[in-house]
């Protein structure tokens, strides 16, 4: 059974999410149509499953996601020009990083190193340690100088659910993590995507959520507080606003990430044949809404990445040779919100002569007025 939250959750997220657009037949570099959202298809992408941006070079990096060269990394322009493709290879690679003249990239048993500068690979971070795992979701905290990763673990349940601190401080690689979550809020979080709030230190995890899982109780997305990380405990929250899509659509998560313009966190969430890009907002970021973007075409997006010089959102479709540049600054949505119910409530009953009866309310915040539909006698 599901708890149903408020009615503007249950009335907006059929409207939100069963949107019906045409899909323009793409070709490189290609205009879908929609000033918000472009989608390029390139030769040197093959079933990209994430995407980086280095803002000290201006340089985009992904890397292979299939075939004989997959797990092997190239770096282009934001125009598209290729710049080396296939300089280095990550064997099962999944998400990455640029920061401080580094690019780390997530793969089976290690966190692969390169020099951005030269392009050379450096000696792998955890070799030891991640042994036998394969890394997801990894970002860099620029206030801390560490490395933050995931792992969902295998449906067989020979890897376990998996979060780690890298702290490179010092000249060193000090790892510490959490593996099997079993317990309260996490024992339903199976980690995909990451990112580090760069101004609280909060980390904000994309939940997988395992096909044929019961998820009553999970979240799309998890807030675990960095501070109170250490190898014995973690915590982690799911965001409440992000339950009803657990609740109620057969949906799972791979990307995220956070605006460094205006602070909101963007996630996205897919489906068979069909994928969504969601974004949440507000001080605790409980409020969510579903972009109105046509993402058919990008069919399971990767792990996505922000480019804060252009304000753009770099999604790569694992299932295609393309990848997807949102314009954050033309994304323009009706303001329909899922909102959880706060921790207290309180209500008021108000007696007016002009209502007898009344069947429903709508409330219009465009007008900032209410409407109010009386009962049918016969």
């Amino acid at each position: 059974s599901c708890r149903r939250g408020p009615l503007e959750v249950w009335r907006a997220i059929p409207l939100l999410l069963g949107i019906s657009a045409s899909v323009t037949t793409l070709s490189a570099a290609q205009d879908v149509g929609n000033r918000a959202v472009q989608i390029f298809q390139l030769d040197f992408l093959d079933r990209p499953e994430s995407i980086a941006f280095d803002e000290d070079t201006d340089q985009y990096f992904s890397h292979k996601g299939a075939g004989e060269n997959a797990g092997c990394i190239t770096v282009f322009t934001p125009d598209n020009a290729l710049v080396k493709e296939d300089f280095g290879c990550c064997p099962d690679a999944h998400g990455m990083v640029a920061a401080n003249g580094t690019l780390f990239v997530a793969g089976h048993g290690q966190i692969c190193v390169f020099e951005i500068a030269s392009l050379k690979q450096l000696a792998s971070i955890g070799k030891d340690d991640f042994d036998g795992i394969t890394l997801h979701g990894l970002d860099f905290n620029m206030n801390t100088n560490t490395l933050w990763t995931t792992s969902t673990g295998s449906k067989d349940g020979a890897e376990k659910q998996l979060l780690a601190k890298v702290d490179l401080n010092n000249n060193t690689t000090n790892i510490t993590f959490q593996e099997g979550f079993g317990e309260g809020d996490t024992a339903l979080l199976f980690p995909t995507g990451i990112v580090v709030d760069q101004v609280t230190n909060d980390l904000y995890i994309a939940n997988m959520m395992k096909p044929g899982a019961a998820y009553d109780n999970a979240g799309a997305v998890y807030r675990c507080k960095s501070e109170d990380f250490t190898d014995t405990t973690v915590d982690c929250k799911m965001i409440p606003a992000t339950l009803v899509l657990t609740q109620n659509y057969d949906l799972m998560g791979y990307g995220i990430t956070i605006s460094k313009i205006d602070g909101h966190l963007y996630f996205t969430g897919f489906s068979s044949n069909t994928s969504f890009l969601f974004k949440l907002t507000g001080v605790d970021r409980d409020d969510l809404e579903a972009l109105v973007l046509d993402f058919r075409v990008l069919q399971t997006p990767g792990d996505m990445a922000y480019d804060e010089a252009r304000n753009l959102l770099l999604i790569p479709a694992v299932a295609g040779s393309s990848y997807a540049a949102v314009h954050l600054t033309e994304v323009i949505t009706p303001k329909r919100l899922f909102r959880s119910f706060p921790p207290s409530q309180t209500y008021s009953d108000n007696p007016l002569s002009f209502i007898s009866s009344p069947e429903s309310i709508e409330y219009d915040q465009y007008s900032d007025q209410y409407f109010i539909t009386p009962k049918r006698l016969f």
